[in-house]
C-alpha cells in the first residue's frame, strides 16, 4: 500500500492549491551543488547517499546546469568517466514568487524535470523545484 505522508514535503503545513501556489510554496530550499569537473561517479555517491535526483552544476556555461539521476544511469550504462560539466544540461531558472502553474508549463515545454530557483533580489541560488514537488502540491494543496 502506498503511504500518504506529507512530512517529507511540507514542514509548515499544507500548501495552497496549485492555482494559488508559488514556486516558493513547493520548492526544496537549499541545493546540492558541484563544480563542472566533478566526476559522475562522485555525484552518484552523493545522490545515492542523500536520495537526491538532481545536482546543480555551478559555473556551467556562465550559469547553472543540472545533472539528473538519469544522466548518471546513462554514464553507468556506457561505463563512462564523464564529468558533471560534460553531462549537465543548462538549467532553467525561476524566482520563488513565480506561479507554480507557470513553472509546470516551463517544465513541460522544456522536457526538464527540475528547475533552479534563484532569488530575484540577490540572484543567488535558493532552491530547486522538481516535477515531484509540483505533483505533491497538486495531491495535497488546499483549495
Amino acid at each position: 500500500m502506498l503511504g500518504t505522508s506529507t512530512r517529507n514535503y511540507f514542514a509548515n503545513g499544507l500548501p495552497p492549491s496549485p492555482q494559488k501556489a508559488s514556486v516558493g510554496d513547493a520548492m526544496h530550499p537549499g541545493v546540492v551543488t558541484c563544480r563542472p569537473g566533478t566526476s559522475l561517479r562522485h555525484l552518484a555517491r552523493i545522490m545515492a547517499a542523500g536520495s537526491i535526483h538532481a545536482v546543480v552544476v555551478e559555473g556551467y556555461a556562465d550559469g547553472y546546469g543540472i545533472v539528473s539521476a538519469l544522466d548518471v544511469a546513462l554514464a553507468v550504462r556506457q561505463d563512462d568517466d564523464r564529468t558533471a560539466g560534460e553531462s549537465a544540461v543548462g538549467a532553467l531558472a525561476v524566482a520563488p514568487e513565480t506561479r507554480l502553474l507557470r513553472a509546470a508549463q516551463l517544465m513541460a515545454d522544456s522536457g526538464m524535470s527540475h528547475l533552479v530557483v534563484v532569488s530575484d533580489e540577490s540572484k543567488e541560488l535558493v532552491g530547486i523545484l522538481s516535477a515531484l514537488d509540483i505533483a505533491a502540491v497538486w495531491a495535497w494543496g488546499l483549495d
